[in-house]
């Protein structure tokens, strides 16, 4: 059992690692995850990031290729091994360094790195040492054995099942928060626990931000939380004045009640206001708050 378990392990860890470098590389909202994560501590320029993130990406397609090909060449589960180590390494940092900020390895949701992400390259790392065993070409011991696609399958919902990206049961719980009547909306959103990624996801998603966004010139300068509202704050220019662009985000999942205001640097004047009826009063400065509060 334990060889046929070996011979698999190309077509497992290539497949995850061809997807998760084709998310990095060719799907473009991947771009502005990448500057979310712990990469952009690393790399303090938004290009650089960004760049970083592509090549990542196009080594793990070059390896997830080289696996899923054929011949079998036993190096090739090496290079997959020494990805898998250097994922762990980066997810340790994050989580020590930066901790809530996504991981932008499989697509998927916007979610801070967890224990759950930790242990999920903990097992391709695992699965990649196994596949040193390995004396066949992938789908050679699949043809001669087909019932081993069930291994296959097992793995992969493990996989799944590990990855707070693809959380099904939470992404229909987020889906369903725009009908007051389903379960989500019964949640005391002053005492919910929310990362600052889903918020910013959240905010992503909304239409006052899609208005602004050619206006932003920062990632948030500050951000603070009061009560079933997280606020952050923007540098910005609009028609021509420096500016600070405020946004006020529900603490669940409301991205229709997304408020923005627009607010002059120089004399603190209001210059656009975006549906503002219930954050308005919050709108007037950003420097007092503490970031510490979101």
């Amino acid at each position: 059992m334990g060889q046929i378990i070996a011979d698999l392990q190309s077509l497992v860890n290539g497949a995850i690692l061809l997807w998760a470098g084709i998310w990095k590389v060719f799907i473009p909202r991947s771009r502005q995850i990448a500057l979310h994560t712990a990469l952009s501590m690393l790399f303090q320029r938004t290009a650089m990031t960004q760049v970083v993130y592509r090549l990542v990406g196009t080594v793990e397609i070059t390896v997830g290729l080289l696996l899923l090909l054929p011949p079998h060449r036993w190096w090739e589960m090496r290079l997959a091994t020494g990805l898998a180590a250097a994922f762990v390494v980066y997810l340790l940092f994050s989580i020590k360094a930066a901790p809530g900020r996504p991981c932008g390895c499989f697509g998927g949701r916007e979610v801070a790195v967890s224990w759950r992400t930790l242990a999920r390259a903990g097992l391709l790392l695992a699965l990649t040492v196994i596949g040193w065993q390995a004396r066949r070409f992938w789908f050679t011991a699949i043809v001669v054995n087909p019932w081993q696609l069930s291994l296959v399958a097992i793995e992969a919902l493990l996989l799944v099942g590990l990855s707070p990206e693809f959380d099904w049961t939470r992404a229909r719980l987020l889906a369903s928060a725009n009908h007051p009547s389903q379960v989500r909306a019964e949640a005391d959103c002053e005492t919910a626990t929310v990362p600052l990624s889903e918020t910013l996801q959240q905010l992503r998603r909304s239409a006052p931000f899609r208005a602004l966004y050619r206006s932003l010139g920062s990632e948030p300068l500050d951000y603070w939380r009061e009560g079933c509202w997280r606020f952050l704050c923007f540098e910005a220019e609009y028609e021509g004045r420096k500016a600070t662009v405020v946004f006020a985000v529900p603490i669940l999942w409301r991205p229709h009640r997304v408020r923005a205001a627009v607010v002059d640097e120089t004399d603190g004047t209001v210059l656009l206001l975006l549906d503002h009826q219930a954050a308005e009063s919050h709108f007037a400065s950003c420097g007092g708050q503490s970031a510490n509060q979101g």
